[in-house]
């Protein structure tokens, strides 16, 4: 089976799925949790956040503005995640993962 290229908005592209996942999890495991991300990392991540919820037609009540690295708990789990900031204030988790697989498709 031929590998699915990933292409964002951007004009970035990936050569595979799993090339696209490794891409966003060095940025998720390149810096400490609750610092706002910069430069590249902030755009591709964003460029992530906008291309999913286009894909997915996710409904947002908010336009986002920011993204940090953070963790996420419910009943039975903690993971670490990007976080997205909306203009609001509120705060949405994104899973890069989720993400990639739903833009491939």
């Amino acid at each position: 089976m031929p590998k699915k290229q990933v292409n964002l908005s951007n004009g970035q592209s990936f050569d595979s799925v799993g090339a696209a996942k490794d891409f966003f999890k060095q940025i998720l495991n390149a810096g400490p949790n609750d610092v706002e991300l910069v430069g590249d990392e902030a755009a591709m991540v964003m460029t992530l956040y906008r291309d999913y919820c286009a894909s997915t037609n996710w409904p947002n009540a908010s336009e986002p503005v920011s993204c940090f690295r953070g963790h996420q708990s419910d009943t039975g789990y903690t993971t670490t995640c990007f976080k997205i900031r909306m203009v609001s204030g509120d705060v949405e988790p994104f899973s890069y993962d989720r993400a990639v697989s739903a833009i491939t498709k």
